[in-house]
């Protein structure tokens, strides 16, 4: 991400690194919370570092696809055309769909789903039989 992505973009060079750096630390979630706790879902992390860890992570991996996708599309259009140039209007345009995707990916894995009561009746089954064939 940091070769293929940021580095083409028009940005300073320390602006550049420390994206680099965060990227890097996002990208080794799971280290980190295995090697300070043990475990990747341990109870001791505060939710929200949680929700942000697995969000940034998220994103990296669709971001990462995103890239294939698009130096798929420049070596196509290479063929055609030569000296093909990706505009950073395209990157910053797959970061911030990625960073939207992400976010709803994270929503919708920590919300709690509507529970629905449905009761299913079978013909010819005694009520207090259900409960004695349940448990043995």
């Amino acid at each position: 991400m940091v070769t293929r992505f940021l580095w083409p973009l028009q940005l300073p060079l320390a602006a550049k690194l420390a994206a680099a750096v965060l990227l890097l630390i996002a990208a080794q979630y799971h280290l980190w919370s295995r090697l300070s706790s043990g475990s990747v879902f341990a109870p001791e992390f505060p939710r929200a570092v949680v929700m942000l860890f697995n969000w940034a992570f998220g994103a990296i991996v669709l971001l990462a696809a995103m890239q294939v996708l698009l130096d798929v599309a420049t070596l196509l259009a290479m063929l055609v055309h030569s000296g093909v140039h990706v505009p950073d209007g395209v990157r910053y345009t797959m970061a911030a769909v990625v960073a939207v995707l992400a976010a709803i990916g994270v929503h919708q894995a920590t919300r709690v789903p509507d529970l629905k009561d449905v009761e299913i009746a079978i013909p010819d089954l005694p009520r207090s039989s259900t409960a004695t064939r349940c448990c043995n």
